[in-house]
């Protein structure tokens, strides 16, 4: 399964899911997702977990399936 730093060209080598080929993104928290981890406080009054938010995400929606 192509890898979500592959699928959005994300340069953010410090991100733990970089660093562990076997993670995918939405079920770490502490994924560096540009959106999610932006304005946290926000986010989370609008999403009521990271979950929530993974699913309006195209690479989410493209790829969650084939676990």
């Amino acid at each position: 399964m192509e890898k979500c730093y592959d699928f959005f060209k994300c340069k953010k080598t410090e991100c733990v899911i970089q660093t562990n080929n076997h993670l995918v993104c939405w079920d770490v928290d502490e994924a560096l997702c540009d959106s999610y981890n932006s304005d946290l406080d926000l986010l989370q009054k609008l999403f009521e977990s990271k979950k929530e938010y993974c699913e309006l995400c195209l690479y989410y929606q493209e790829h969650n399936n084939e676990e």
